[in-house]
């Protein structure tokens, strides 16, 4: 990944959709939403791509099998912990980066997610650097985020699934 991308271009990158995600991972597992997407862009460019790498480290946020294996959480409850659902994979590197004492000293954690002074400097980077994305935007997209990621629902997000899922009613916390 290129380190010499500026705020607007960093800011433009991200899948919106994306967003809400980082927030209710954040919030659950105390981590700053902005440290996940800096983690998710150097890690698959925001899921631009999934390919293995080098050393075996797979899906959204390039967990090691053995590693998913322990910390694989099943985030939107369709009862598979999926590496490559980016909303598992989200949750799943907070969860970790909590375990790994970010409360305390996020710095310590981000590096027990990978081993190099370099990626500990880059996340924050961009983590800054995404900081700057316009307060009403992130308003605008995260307004039903309330500790959890507001659907359940399968890791198929374009087809008749989603189309059925989107069609049920579900009770609302806003008052009529």
């Amino acid at each position: 990944p290129s380190a010499c991308r500026t705020s607007s271009s960093t800011r433009s990158r991200i899948p919106p959709f994306l967003i809400p995600i980082y927030q209710a991972a954040g919030i659950e597992y105390q981590i700053p939403w902005q440290v996940l997407a800096g983690i998710n862009e150097i890690e698959t460019d925001y899921g631009r791509n999934l390919s293995v790498s080098s050393a075996g480290a797979i899906g959204w946020m390039q967990f090691l099998p053995s590693t998913w294996k322990q910390w694989g959480v099943d985030a939107n409850g369709d009862g598979v912990a999926d590496p490559y659902n980016p909303v598992d994979a989200i949750f799943t590197a907070a969860r970790y980066l909590h375990a790994a004492g970010a409360s305390k000293n996020l710095n310590q954690a981000i590096f027990a997610y990978n081993h190099a002074s370099w990626y500990v400097q880059s996340v924050l980077l961009r983590a800054k650097l995404v900081g700057g994305i316009p307060s009403q935007l992130i308003g605008a997209l995260t307004g039903l985020v309330s500790g959890h990621f507001p659907v359940a629902a399968p890791a198929k997000y374009a087809d008749s699934d989603v189309v059925s899922l989107a069609k049920k009613r579900v009770k609302t916390g806003n008052a009529a």
